[in-house]
């Protein structure tokens, strides 16, 4: 998309002029800064980035950056806005806000996403890079090939080095991980006898793990990486653990990801998926069109933090009637993944099923007021981004569920037909 589609056709300089948006960003390398006055951590950075604004635009370079502002006031976005030297989005276009933080998949602030002048990504993890490069001498900030972030050096126990036989032509799976989080250490022996059933079947000396540690010392390190099988990125190569967090977007721990053998993400938040696979049968975890929220948060590679997703709740129905909901619900959504990804874009919704009682679809329930759970499947659209809001089909909550009606609910969510209801937060 070029940047008047993304950003529309005018933006605001500082003193609340009139600026068009194709004139204005045409050319340029384009950092839209997710931020608001409210945010302490925003304040923290926004002078830093204004000097590397500065540096990078005084070398003669074609940069910009956009205010894509959170205040809740437009008094408080006008004032923070003074202190920029750059555009911002007008703040009445609170819809365009909202879908660049869902289409960026912006899930806190400050967030900076480095755009390349064809409006195609460069990072979406421009505050990191800001924050290592503040004079932009690495200006325009485009990220390495990940094989060479990866590297040629490992550990393959405590103290004992090894070179790049290690990953050369093998399916990846880096494990980011610590010693002292306890999440971490309920799934590490999990995936250790994934990763032990994995090997034992034939033609997977093709595969390989890698842990990248978020240690405190290296005998932390030490302790925690003796219990894992497979390989670890050096404790003391702090930078290379740095870059292939900050490349990969890990927002926490534990976080596993899969790399196929040219470099190229496979799936980029394979938790769930190795949770629900326990055996391996489907390494290296492909994202699927469907995914079941009871133990798995993310769908066609999203989270349902970062998506508006259309979740069938079925928990207490039986396994028959679980199985024709799914034939129905699965050909809907690869239809809609098929046609986002040929489209280059996002998709419109990610799907789920919840097949079990668990926290997060009981979460997922409360915040929506649908606190019964009926011996029929339930199915809600549900936005968590921004403010928070719910869609039921135009039959009510009780409409039955199969291809006709989910087939209605998705083309009637897409033409804004569906009532918008407030999520209950806090509630439950």
């Amino acid at each position: 998309m070029t940047f008047q589609e993304l950003l529309g056709p005018s933006l605001k300089d500082s003193a609340e002029n009139d600026v068009p948006t194709a004139a204005a960003l045409e050319g340029k390398v384009v950092a839209f800064y997710f931020s608001a006055s409210w945010c302490g951590p925003c304040r923290g950075f926004t002078p830093q980035l204004v000097k590397t604004y500065n540096a990078v635009r005084a070398a003669g370079k074609e940069f910009e950056v956009v205010l894509i502002g959170s205040d809740r006031k437009e008094d408080d976005f006008l004032l923070y806005h003074k202190e920029m030297p750059w555009l911002a989005l007008p703040f009445p276009d609170r819809e365009r806000k909202s879908s660049l933080s869902t289409k960026f998949r912006v899930r806190g602030i400050p967030a900076l996403v480095i755009m390349d002048q064809d409006g195609s990504v460069i990072t979406p993890d421009g505050r990191e890079v800001v924050g290592d490069d503040p004079e932009g001498k690495d200006f325009p900030w485009r990220p390495k090939p990940l094989s060479e972030l990866i590297g040629t050096e490992f550990v393959t126990k405590p103290g004992t080095l090894a070179g790049e036989e290690v990953v050369r032509g093998k399916t990846l799976a880096l494990y980011f991980s610590a010693h002292w989080c306890p999440p971490c250490r309920a799934f590490t022996p999990r995936l250790v006898q994934t990763y032990k059933d994995l090997k034992k079947r034939a033609g997977s000396d093709d595969v390989e793990f890698l842990f990248v540690s978020s240690d405190k010392d290296q005998a932390q390190f030490d302790d925690y990486f003796r219990e894992m099988p497979w390989a670890a990125i050096p404790f003391g190569d702090v930078n290379r653990r740095r870059a292939l967090a900050t490349r990969l977007g890990v927002r926490g721990i534990p976080t596993l990801t899969t790399i196929d053998r040219d470099g190229v993400v496979i799936n980029q938040t394979a938790k769930g998926a190795a949770i629900a696979d326990a055996k391996g049968l489907e390494f290296p975890w492909w994202p699927k069109a469907v995914e079941d929220l009871s133990v798995n948060s993310q769908s066609n590679g999203f989270h349902v933090q970062e998506m508006p997703s259309l979740i069938v709740f079925m928990e207490a129905c039986d396994d028959v009637d679980q199985k024709e909901v799914e034939e129905a619900l699965l050909p809907i959504a690869t239809a809609e993944a098929e046609a986002a990804k040929a489209n280059g874009g996002q998709p419109v919704l990610i799907f789920f099923t919840v097949k079990s009682e668990a926290s997060l679809p009981t979460q997922v329930r409360n915040v929506c007021d649908l606190k019964t759970v009926p011996d029929s499947p339930q199915m809600i659209i549900v936005n968590i981004q921004g403010n928070g809001a719910y869609h039921l089909p135009q039959g009510g909550i009780s409409a039955p569920v199969n291809a006709t009606t989910i087939r209605d609910f998705v083309e009637a969510y897409k033409s804004g037909a569906l009532e918008r209801f407030q999520l209950s937060r806090g509630k439950g």
